[in-house]
């Protein structure tokens, strides 16, 4: 995770009193550690470009469940409107000025492909950051002991 986040330092240092990193978890997660490095790496640079434009927070946390980690990504950005939140996994999907619509979906498609996932965190799950407008959360199975 933290090598996730280095990756954007040079980005996160205008939050400093705005960004949140919670890692509660110290379990390693079974999987590819490229997939979970490209999907939060997705996710966070969403985040920030969304939350760039304000002076919204940032939250990035770590979840240790049973059985799996959770990655939590939250930003207090615009939001993804109610029309657009079932395509936002599609290939080509965009509704950035500039990229390639191609971010969530590589991310979605390597987190599967590895036995974890990647979703869009509804507005009514209770472990969702209050004052979040958006956020995502992705899951690994932990590494047996």
């Amino acid at each position: 995770m933290s090598r996730a986040l280095d990756l954007f330092g040079h980005r996160l240092r205008p939050f400093a009193d705005r960004f949140s990193y919670a890692p509660h978890a110290e379990a390693k997660a079974h999987g590819i550690a490229q997939a979970l490095l490209h999907a939060t790496s997705n996710l966070v640079a969403n985040a920030l470009d969304e939350t760039e434009r304000g002076s919204g927070r940032l939250l990035v946390r770590v979840l240790d469940a049973e059985r799996q980690i959770e990655v939590r990504v939250s930003d207090e950005g615009s939001g993804i409107v109610a029309a657009n939140r079932d395509r936002i996994f599609e290939p080509r999907f965009t509704t950035k000025e500039r990229g390639s619509g191609l971010g969530l979906y590589i991310a979605h498609s390597l987190m599967e492909r590895s036995g974890g996932r990647v979703w869009l965190v509804g507005e009514d799950d209770p472990s969702r950051a209050a004052w979040a407008r958006t956020e995502f959360a992705i899951s690994l199975p932990k590494e047996r002991s």
